[in-house]
């Protein structure tokens, strides 16, 4: 499937998982938790990741965790002076749910993609960040790019990559 998607950034709880949030009208193509290649098609630049499906769930947790165009759990619906504000920010609509992905920062840094709430909310054109996107999904079969993508993974402990300290 290739498309115009707004991009916008994960929650920092998903910070380091390995997936990324992908329009439910997208999911005729692949089912959650399958293993995708999304490509930006200005720049070639690739990642190869685990597709979740954006759904009302998914809708709800996130808008929740909006307040003013940052995610901040401790300022929303814990902060007195804003607490009448809570949850009146809703970023991603239902009815626009299909142009939207969502990536943590480490994804979008390997695509080349810049991009944050505070460009869409305060008043910058939402235009500015609509990258369009490839995203097929990777044969059940292709062992490489499987053990690639533990490689790429953002958490250090499923790279491999953690410290030997001694006893």
């Amino acid at each position: 499937m290739s498309k115009n998607f707004y991009v916008l950034a994960s929650l920092h709880d998903e910070s380091n998982s390995g997936w990324v949030w992908v329009p439910e009208s997208s999911s005729k193509e692949y089912n959650s938790r399958d293993l995708v290649k999304i490509e930006v098609e200005e720049t070639g630049k690739k990642i190869y990741t685990v597709c979740r499906i954006i759904d009302d769930n998914f809708l709800r947790r996130y808008n929740h965790k909006l307040k003013d165009g940052y995610i901040d759990d401790k300022e929303c619906c814990n902060s007195k002076k804003d607490n009448n504000n809570c949850d009146k920010t809703v970023f991603i609509r239902e009815a626009e749910k299909d142009d939207y992905v969502v990536i943590s920062d480490y994804y979008r840094a390997k695509l080349g993609i810049n991009t944050s709430y505070y460009n869409v909310n305060k008043g910058n054109n939402p235009e500015n960040v609509k990258y369009s996107l490839s995203i097929t999904k990777v044969c059940n079969c292709d062992i490489f790019i499987r053990i690639y993508y533990l490689f790429k993974h953002p958490d250090v402990m499923v790279q491999g990559k953690f410290e030997k300290r001694p006893l």
